[in-house]
């Protein structure tokens, strides 16, 4: 195999991959903030101090964020065709939200 017909393959799955994940994460661009709309309940748990409170709204913030990020790095790294790059911001939302999952799932064992 050809190193440009490796690049041509890359370049295919670079842009299907693009155009998956930018409709998904569309899709799931605004329903990612329903959690700002509980964050005014947040402080009524007695056991939520105001930085940890900041904290987890910092996070709820940070999943919205990565979408737009993602979205933006894909197609610009797309147009540079860097499609190794391009490739790796189709997935950074997910790796932001599992993270999140992760921070969150030890906030809520250390401190509540």
């Amino acid at each position: 195999m050809s190193p440009n017909d490796e690049n041509e393959k890359l370049k295919s799955q670079a842009k299907y991959a693009g155009f998956i994940t930018s409709f998904l994460y569309l899709a799931l661009f605004f329903p990612s903030f329903y959690i700002l709309l509980l964050m005014p309940h947040l402080y009524e748990n007695a056991n939520i101090t105001t930085s940890i409170g900041l904290i987890i709204i910092a996070l709820s913030v940070s999943v919205p964020l990565s979408i737009v990020i993602g979205i933006g790095g894909t197609w610009y790294m797309y147009l540079q065709e860097n499609y190794k790059s391009s490739l790796l911001f189709c997935f950074l939302p997910c790796l932001v939200a599992l993270a999140v999952l992760i921070v969150m799932t030890f906030i809520e064992k250390m401190f509540l």
